[in-house]
């Protein structure tokens, strides 16, 4: 972790500590602040705290003073019970924090989790087949304007390999690997390359229309792999 983000992510805890004492249970960075591979500037620190309870009050004193910490992101909130009662219906996103996080003080919450292989596959299904959708609709609401298009590209990074960390740990590959390992794994998994999601994933540069339709057919390519878990 870089030595900025470090002494940000100290005062931060220590915030956090002193106005939600006994009742802050855990409080753990996720995503890049916790591969080691957070860029300043270009990243945000996303973090998770877990309060024994919900309490809009506390919510707001922690917000006060949370602009003075740069590169943090505002926490997920999270309750242990919120956390229990959810991963059935957030699986992607409760699988990707148990997979890059790192605590910073108390029990560690998301390690133990346990998910179940349809809960996975399911949303991996539903995201892969609305992101198709949405593809076909972006083409028609551009007006045949391409920069329009790929100015809108309707799918971020994060969410793209929150999605591949899914299929693939479907597939039995539960070690937390880099982004562009995961590639190389659904890559494998489809014995085919995948230069859209690449591109998509690695974002050194706007997309191309042939990257866009590579993207797509790609898409329904990774919804055989959900159909088959």
């Amino acid at each position: 972790m870089p030595a900025n983000l470090q002494t940000a992510a100290r005062a931060y805890a220590a915030h956090v500590r002193q106005v939600a004492g006994q009742r802050a249970l855990n409080l753990s960075l996720l995503g890049a602040a916790a591969a080691g591979t957070w860029i300043p500037g270009r990243h945000l620190a996303h973090n998770a705290l877990v309060l024994e309870v919900i309490d809009l009050d506390l919510l707001r004193q922690l917000a006060h003073e949370l602009p003075r910490f740069q590169g943090v992101a505002p926490p997920l909130v999270f309750t242990p019970a919120y956390i229990r009662d959810s991963i059935d219906t957030f699986p992607l996103e409760f699988l990707e924090i148990q997979q890059q996080h790192l605590t910073v003080f108390g029990d560690d919450c998301f390690r133990p989790l346990v998910f179940e292989a349809k809960f996975v596959r399911l949303q991996c299904e539903r995201v892969l087949k609305s992101m198709v959708l949405a593809m076909r609709q972006a083409v028609l609401a551009s007006a045949g304007d391409q920069r329009r298009l790929l100015g809108q590209h309707p799918h971020a990074a994060d969410g793209m390999l929150r999605i591949l960390r899914g299929l693939v740990w479907l597939k039995d590959v539960r070690d937390p690997l880099p982004a562009a390992r995961v590639v190389d794994e659904i890559e494998r998994i489809l014995a085919r390359p995948l230069s859209g999601v690449r591109t998509l994933v690695q974002a050194h540069a706007p997309p191309s229309w042939v990257d866009y339709c590579a993207l797509h057919a790609e898409l329904e390519a990774l919804e055989s792999v959900a159909d088959a878990s």
